[in-house]
């Protein structure tokens, strides 16, 4: 349902050219007419443009089960989920070549195709949305989301949020993640407007935008917020409608959250951090923006209509503050389950409105959570058992600085960008247990580790790590080192 007056802007292309909601409902229906109207699968490689976005609209619309996933997928990996899912139709703005597919219409550089031997699965009457695990794009597996799923998370963000129909955002995220995808889902339910753009923060381009369109609200990733800190626009541009910023997807750097601190408390915004999982649709939970400061490196507490909870190694609940367990999450946005292939497409609810998070954290004395890390990223070295998560958080709090720890179960690699005392940080390493021997540091551009939605590739980051040593790369960067 959208609330908006159908002259209303909904979307602004790339090239400024205004849609309104009239315009953007038409264009869904055409998308519709050329998809036979039996209930199917389709695949939209998407990238951040009006022909994705319709696309996916008016599948959600017209009950077609929509998996999305990103424009630039390599084509072994895009051949092994049409093995395993065989979708009757796929649309693309690539140049590709997919066998056993025709293309049914083009649209500008934008292609339908159809499968020319379909095979017909059946789908779950709940089954709305496939998209893509952090980290497993490559992989067949999916999250499967349900329309209930879409419209509670959709509803409880817009209320928290306090989207209104005169607000106006402005992509920074890709629309295959699930908190971009969250954030086009709250602003045309709500109504408002969004600015279509696929420049980076770091961009001048990208800020004359936000003035040019009268831009509301930002959202973004952790190290969207750390580019935005280094270009610090409020120096060299008004922005004076820009009043929310919205951050996910992990936890911030101290001296970043800092600098963000300052920002709203001097130019009187709102900066709500939250927290999410593509298994529970985006997001669970959000920290209050009066706490922002107060509440440094915190998530907050349940989004309406939800609950955090503790648990322990047993599963027990816990009511003690400060004490370490798993998140658990219930709520009406919890996910189906998972989906390893076509044939898992008419499975029913498995969560049952329950997440085991995996994420280990605790909860204050005000009942505000906070994350430590994933549960099971551990080491075995020498038969001790370490935490990487919590050797991770606790270098980059005690360095000031983004540093990531993968290891090999022989030595722990702490890879980070900006220069570090490694001699003062050896001193510390030992009070949490580890040997200095045990790590090897390794300096190097961290964006050759992170993914499109700004998060890091750990495995990717080992894989470098391991041939980076092996080749006597790591300039002397030793344990021993400092």
């Amino acid at each position: 349902m959208r609330f908006a007056d159908n002259q209303t802007v909904a979307i602004y292309r790339e090239d400024g050219e205004p849609v309104t909601y009239q315009r953007l409902t038409e264009l869904e229906k055409r998308f519709y007419k050329r998809i036979s109207s039996h209930r199917s699968l389709l695949f939209v490689l998407a990238d951040n443009s009006i022909e994705s976005l319709v696309a996916y609209l008016s599948s959600i619309k017209n009950h077609i089960v929509v998996a999305m996933l990103p424009n630039e997928i390599p084509q072994i990996d895009l051949f092994n989920l049409i093995e395993k899912y065989r979708p009757e139709y796929l649309w693309s703005s690539a140049d590709r070549r997919v066998d056993d597919y025709e293309i049914l219409w083009q649209n500008k550089e934008y292609k339908l195709f159809r499968s020319i031997n379909r095979r017909t699965w059946k789908l779950s009457d709940e089954l709305a949305l496939l998209l893509p695990t952090s980290g497993t794009t490559g992989s067949c597996k999916f999250v499967r989301i349900s329309y209930r799923n879409l419209a509670a998370n959709t509803r409880d963000i817009v209320k928290y949020l306090q989207i209104r129909s005169s607000h106006r955002t402005i992509t920074t995220l890709p629309m295959n993640y699930s908190f971009g995808l969250s954030i086009i889902n709250t602003y045309l339910f709500a109504g408002a407007s969004i600015v279509i753009n696929n420049k980076m923060v770091i961009q001048p381009d990208f800020w004359e935008n936000m003035e040019k369109f009268k831009v509301t609200s930002v959202s973004g990733v952790p190290y969207t917020y750390d580019m935005i800190r280094k270009v610090n626009p409020f120096e060299k541009y008004e922005l004076s409608y820009w009043e929310v910023m919205t951050q996910a997807g992990g936890g911030m750097q101290k001296e970043t959250w800092q600098y963000f601190s300052r920002i709203v408390k001097n130019r009187n915004m709102r900066f709500y951090v939250m927290y999410g999982q593509t298994e529970a649709t985006a997001r669970m939970a959000y920290l209050d923006p009066n706490l922002f400061e107060l509440k440094q490196g915190s998530i907050g507490q349940a989004i309406p209509h939800g609950k955090l909870s503790l648990h322990d190694n047993n599963g027990q609940k816990i009511f003690m503050p400060y004490t370490k367990g798993e998140i658990v999450y219930m709520g009406e946005n919890v996910s189906l389950g998972y989906a390893n292939s076509g044939e898992d497409l008419k499975k029913p609810d498995e969560n049952h409105g329950i997440l085991n998070t995996g994420d280990v954290g605790y909860f204050d004395e005000d009942d505000i959570f906070y994350l430590l890390g994933r549960k099971g990223r551990y080491a075995k070295i020498y038969g001790l058992r370490i935490d990487l998560e919590y050797v991770q958080k606790t270098i980059s709090e005690f360095s000031e600085r983004e540093v990531y720890c993968v290891s090999d179960n022989k030595k722990i690699y702490c890879v980070y960008e900006e220069e570090l005392n490694k001699g003062v940080l050896h001193n510390m390493i030992k009070e949490i247990g580890v040997l200095k021997t045990d790590f090897i540091w390794i300096q190097t551009n961290l964006d050759l580790f992170r993914k499109k939605n700004g998060k890091i590739c750990y495995t990717t980051m080992l894989k470098y790590c391991e041939g980076d040593i092996n080749a006597g790369n790591n300039q002397g960067m030793s344990g021993n080192s400092g």
